[in-house]
């Protein structure tokens, strides 16, 4: 499908999109010159105003989101499955934004922005015209989550060099790099396929050569459309996502649980000398299955337990998209009982610890 944006890329003639909006580095946002000059001329993180322009990341990896409607159906398909591409390969869900005070809002402004992590209140997204392609809506997301461009990396020098003679008056600050305490590598080796490096040619005045030469011959930097493996690897370890999480909280004043389930209790047994065939059919948690399927659950009453908190998993990794469509609402019982997390039904009716996907 070559024209499908989700497939597809920017034309190649024109300024990257990301250029558009004209903020520093092309597309970050950032609230005061005060906070900018920290940003490139220190380390914010041990500055005096550290404790206002540090990074924060998003509780839990969930991300409130509330689009507006100037975007086209097809458009919103394309913000959808970019968001689907984090529910895939990361803990990270975006969920539709009910009453949070802290979310991403996501519009249609001049072209394609963000602010790098979370931001008090309602953090703006700009995704104008030129911005609806899979790779651009997960950049500008990937920088909402606290990712800095690979090209800005503390150690950028020692993978590429930067043609100063090729780049355009008055963007060469956007060329600068960050220090060990605010780059967002993670530990992790450079990565010329990031969806956070900029293209060969980005900010050139000159758009058939490039400013950014990568120092390993067979490296092209040209628009990536999806994930690299060191992309995922690294919100993974942002995130804290391969740690172990805790289901309940530890209650000393109450005796151990049992690791089994409460079973339900029997009726009462006819007079007869042979004991009757045991009930069959009592649901635990629903069976994995690759299509959606109805949860039956037992006629006879459950004891009462005391209330706990378990883990809350999604069941289909599509969750997140189906959620972005009104499934949370159109279909109910359904979302609620296999898509919990993304319509945030966890302390509802249907309180199972569900395993992770692995399909």
């Amino acid at each position: 499908m070559p024209n499908d944006p989700v497939f597809s890329s920017p034309p190649s003639d024109r300024p990257s999109p990301k250029e558009l909006a004209g903020l520093y580095e092309g597309d970050i946002v950032v609230k005061s010159k005060e906070e900018l000059m920290g940003i490139i001329y220190g380390d914010v993180s041990r500055s005096a105003i550290a404790s206002k322009f540090t990074r924060k990341f998003w509780p839990d990896a969930i991300v409130p989101y509330e689009i507006t409607d100037e975007f086209k159906r097809s458009e919103r398909r394309v913000i959808a499955n970019a968001m689907a591409a984090y529910d895939e390969h990361t803990c990270i869900r975006f969920v539709p934004r009910k009453e949070e005070e802290n979310y991403i809002h996501i519009y249609k402004g001049t072209g394609c922005s963000s602010y790098v992590g979370r931001k008090e209140g309602r953090q703006g997204l700009s995704l104008g015209d030129g911005c609806l392609y899979n790779g651009i809506v997960i950049h500008e997301l990937m920088h909402a989550m606290g990712y800095w461009h690979e090209q800005s990396r503390s150690d950028r020098d020692d993978h590429v060099t930067i043609d100063w003679d090729n780049v355009a008056d008055g963007r060469s600050m956007d060329f600068g790099k960050k220090s060990k305490e605010v780059s967002t590598n993670q530990g992790l080796p450079y990565d010329y396929d990031s969806v956070m490096h900029y293209e060969g040619n980005a900010f050139a005045k000159d758009k058939s050569k490039p400013t950014i030469i990568p120092n390993v011959e067979g490296f092209k930097l040209d628009y990536k459309n999806e994930f690299s493996k060191l992309d995922i690897e690294g919100l993974n370890m942002m995130y804290k996502c391969n740690e172990p999480r805790p289901t309940q909280p530890p209650r000393p004043t109450q005796p151990p649980r049992s690791t089994q389930p409460p079973r339900p209790p029997q009726p009462p047994r006819p007079p007869q000398t042979t004991r009757p065939p045991q009930p069959r059919g009592w649901p635990i948690r629903p069976i994995l299955h690759p299509r959606p399927i109805q949860i039956l659950w037992p006629t006879q009453p459950r004891p009462p337990t005391q209330p706990t908190t378990l883990a809350c998993h999604d069941r289909y990794r599509k969750c997140s998209y189906w959620g972005h469509y009104g499934q949370c609402l159109s279909n109910p019982r359904f979302m609620t009982a296999n898509c919990p997390r993304t319509c945030r039904k966890c302390n509802e009716l249907y309180k199972l610890t569900y395993p992770r996907p692995v399909g």
